[in-house]
């Protein structure tokens, strides 16, 4: 990836930002101009700074919502939500590419009709600005195109090979632009180099002028082909020009067209009344008898005698689709070519493919799956293995459609399936899997399709000089002179390096301690320490200002809620205000990272649970919109996060309830939980208070995982809720976790970390405070009874705990999961800054242990996970 393509991503990701912002802002004021104008801005620089790459997609539905904001600017249209809708699609799905180009995926052409339905769906908002209509992006799905196609400029011969031979066929029209050759474009050698190709033709896209008029660089044509590529190979083809082509999948019955002469008299009535009498009762071998000597009477360029011949196709390559048989018979009464595409056994080999536009790689793959088995199924069924062929097809799509979310059809399978083994013929089966094939694909799974697009639509012009004088005005207004764009993995580094320095600095008073014991020179030992006190503090400053620039506002998280508050409330029909505060709070940028998760289950959890449905809320007495309140503040060097709703709240009796019938506590747990208790039982895996699995809650896999998440980082989580007045949840993390300060303790001769924002206080307790309460030791400190745990019996180890001189034990006082806990220890050393290492192989499977670190000496500290080991 080149630098100028990082630095897109990176200000495109921005633009995105901002404009997401201001589309939320103009809900609450429509008729504000400036925030018009600026919204516009952000789109038309997004647009062209796009134009400087190779992304035809992004820069299609970019210049489409610059269409739309143009007229909304100008007034012309009316702000309004089902605008800003579209708009925030339009944005998620230039989101989606340049996540795709960030990853480096080259798939961008398979968006390209995604992109083309997106662009039509704004600009019909430009041309009809009354009355929206919300399902415009639907309207464009394509209807059956093989109706109005030419297919019997394609040579019979060659349509019925390809029925014979089943293969999957697309039917391209292309019809460039008449400016097409001003823009330097080459229909023909376009046309020409479209991947297999299996026939073409080019035609006149309206009727030619007269000689005198005619314009040779007006481009008046129409190119039809037909590919046997896949619809995927066919949009990165035609990546460039998506608006002027129609891809139209060609069904197998679509094919059979007879043609030719219609003078050759009547066919006889009871010819046509026999061949309906064989095929009724499934005499299929009279029948291609008749029918072979009836072609052999009549002469070959007669419709007569091409209807016999594809009559014979169909009888020797599926002679299980009667109602195509008799679709064909019945025509030659009338000369009507059959109506096969309307029938409901209609072969449709690509028509599992037809939603391809926009579907997943797994509908694709699916589409293929089918297209084979459709292929297996018209094979003669005169074979000892068919029972094993139609068992293996069956099981074959059942794992297909499963794998599509479409189980609802796995019965009529099973029950196509006992039909086809009952009649130990495809028969049923093909039908069936026909029948689906044809049928309407459901509108979840697909996007719409491109539809023909009208000439009318302006082209899309890339900018011109006008635009891009205006455009680099405006970017030079937006970039700030005094910001630079530095790449994190740079930052990183920096913060390694000092991290290795800060650890370097500590071996200066071990140096300082050998010189004056171990040589006896107190004179180079007192510069030593002058020194280290010089370095100190130059690291710490170099610490402090690397760390300043990790650190990152919160508003970095916050900024995506308005749009998540917005979208789900309105799909829960609920009315809330959203009250971001304290935006400007900064953390490391680890820490910001880690928050966005937990928030977003949080607030999530806050609109499904907490807050009530506008007429719940009126006849409790409350506003019918319901308050959520995230505010971000600094205490004690650590970030406060608090999520406050004015909802419900959380009842602990139904907690308890739920808790007890879920196994999570006992009977006697039940009877002696405190309300508080029962409430941060939410926090339990697999915990949940809904009766059904939603979307967006239901399966007990939300708060446990932030509480996980939370504490990764060293953070803590803490809940409150008051039945009818809502529920606070506060987070409290560290500021950086670059560098851990931890205290050094010493045990069984050993000496070990513990992170010093776990640390309450330090005392040494008389051995005769100590009490024994059901075998376990306590003491009262501060007037608070506190549990006391041997640091060796919690290591298994068998060594008593040393006490000092008059008795004492040296009692560490820490917090865990909110109560406080006493580790009794051999002695307390110092406190240091170290930059704590994850441990790995054999040893990363020791939970009792954070990490390790290095210390100036040399040694090895292991930091101690007490909340593993208490």
């Amino acid at each position: 990836m080149t630098p100028l393509l990082q630095q897109f991503l990176a200000e495109a990701r921005e633009f995105l930002q901002g404009i997401s912002e201001k589309l939320m802002q103009l809900e609450n004021t429509p008729d504000d101009g400036a925030l018009m104008g600026e919204l516009f801005r952000l789109v038309h620089t997004l647009k062209g700074n796009c134009g400087l790459f190779d992304y035809p997609e992004m820069l299609r539905v970019l210049h489409a919502a610059e269409d739309l904001m143009v007229v909304v600017r100008d007034g012309d249209l009316p702000y309004s939500q089902t605008l800003a809708d579209r708009l925030l699609d339009a944005m998620d799905f230039v989101s989606l590419l340049l996540d795709e180009i960030d990853a480096g995926n080259d798939s961008a052409a398979a968006h390209a009709p995604a992109a083309v339905a997106m662009a039509a769906a704004l600009r019909q908002l430009i041309a009809a600005p009354q009355g929206i209509d919300d399902t415009c992006g639907e309207a464009a799905t394509a209807t059956d195109g093989t109706a109005g196609l030419p297919l019997q400029q394609v040579p019979e011969a060659l349509r019925m090979a390809w029925y014979r031979t089943g293969t999957a066929l697309l039917w391209i029209r292309y019809t460039p632009e008449a400016e097409c050759f001003f823009k330097g474009e080459d229909p023909f050698f376009l046309a020409r180099n479209v991947p297999d190709i299996a026939w073409q033709r080019v035609g006149a896209a309206s009727a030619w002028p007269a000689l005198d008029d005619l314009d040779a660089y007006h481009a008046n044509l129409q190119l039809d082909l037909v590919s046997s590529a896949s619809r995927a190979a066919l949009d990165e083809h035609f990546r460039y020009v998506p608006e002027q082509i129609t891809i139209t999948p060609l069904t197998a019955l679509a094919l059979v067209q007879p043609q030719g002469d219609e003078n050759g008299g009547p066919v006889y009535e009871d010819f046509v009344l026999a061949a309906l009498a064989h095929l009724e009762r499934g005499d299929l071998v009279t029948l291609e008898r008749a029918a072979r000597s009836m072609l052999e009477l009549s002469a070959a360029g007669l419709w007569l005698a091409s209807a016999l011949r594809w009559l014979l196709v169909i009888l020797e390559t599926e002679p299980a689709n009667r109602a195509a048989l008799h679709a064909v018979i019945v025509s030659l009464r009338t000369f009507a070519p059959p109506r096969l595409s309307a029938q409901p056994l209609a072969i449709v080999t690509e028509a599992v493919a037809a939603p391809a536009p926009a579907t997943s790689p797994a509908h694709d793959i699916a589409a293929t799956v089918i297209a084979t088995q459709l292929m297996i199924l018209r094979m003669p069924d005169q074979v000892n293995w068919l029972p094993g062929r139609l068992k293996a097809v069956a099981s074959t799509l059942a794992a297909c459609f499963a794998s599509i979310g479409r189980s609802d059809l796995l019965p009529g399978l099973d029950a196509a399936l006992a039909g086809a083994m009952a009649q130990s013929a495809s028969g049923p089966l093909l039908a069936w899997l026909l029948a689906y094939a044809e049928a309407p694909a459901e509108a979840a799974d697909t996007v719409p399709v491109e539809a023909p697009l009208a000439s009318s639509e302006p082209p899309v012009a890339l900018a011109d000089g006008d635009i891009k004088f205006n455009r680099r005005a405006e970017d030079s207004s937006t970039a700030s002179a005094r910001t630079l764009r530095v790449d994190q993995d740079k930052i990183d580094r920096l913060m390694n390096l000092i991290g290795e320095m800060v650890v370097a600095k500590n071996g200066l008073p071990y140096l300082a301690g050998r010189a004056e014991s171990v040589f006896g020179v107190r004179e180079l030992s007192r510069e030593i320490k002058t020194q280290y006190a010089v370095i100190n503090r130059i690291a710490e400053e170099m610490q402090g200002a690397i760390m300043q620039v990790r650190m990152m506002p919160v508003s970095f998280v916050f900024q995506r809620f308005p749009r998540l508050v917005r979208d789900i409330s309105r799909k829960l029909g609920k009315e809330v205000s959203l009250v971001l505060i304290g935006e400007d709070t900064e953390a490391d940028k680890n820490i910001i990272e880690a928050l966005a998760d937990p928030l977003i289950h949080i607030v999530r959890n806050s609109l499904d649970h907490g807050l009530e449905s506008p007429e719940v809320r009126r006849a409790a007495g409350k506003p019918a919109e319901g308050k959520l309140e995230i505010r971000a503040t600094q205490e004690a060097g650590r970030v406060i996060i608090d999520i406050i709703d004015d909802g419900k709240g959380i009842d602990p009796l139904i907690i308890k309830r739920k808790a007890y019938e879920k196994g999570l506590i006992d009977e006697a747990t039940l009877e002696r939980i405190s309300d508080q208790d029962a409430i941060n039982l939410v926090f339990a895996a697999g915990f949940s208070t809904a009766e059904v699995v939603s979307d967006l809650s239901g399966r007990g896999v939300g708060m446990d995982v932030v509480r996980a998440a939370v504490e990764q980082v060293n953070g803590i989580v803490t809940l409150e809720s008051t039945v009818g007045a809502g529920t606070r949840l506060r987070l409290s993390l560290p500021l950086s976790i670059a560098v851990t300060n931890v205290m050094i303790i010493e045990s069984n001769r050993q000496i070990f970390g513990v992170p010093m924002d776990m640390v309450v206080e330090t005392v040494r307790v008389p051995r005769t405070a100590i009490h024994a309460i059901k075998n376990h030791q306590t003491a009262v400190l501060r007037g608070r009874v506190v549990p006391l745990r041997s640091l060796n019996s919690l290591l298994a180890t068998d060594e008593e705990q040393l006490a000092n001189d008059e008795d004492e034990l040296a009692t560490l006082v820490v917090r865990l999961n909110g109560e406080h806990v006493g580790i009794v220890v051999d002695d307390f050393r110092e406190v240091v800054d170290i930059i704590l290492k994850p441990m790995g192989g054999i040893l990363g499977g020791l939970s009792g242990y954070t990490g390790s670190a290095l210390l100036g000496d040399g040694s090895v500290l292991m930091v101690l996970n007490l909340k593993e080991l208490v």
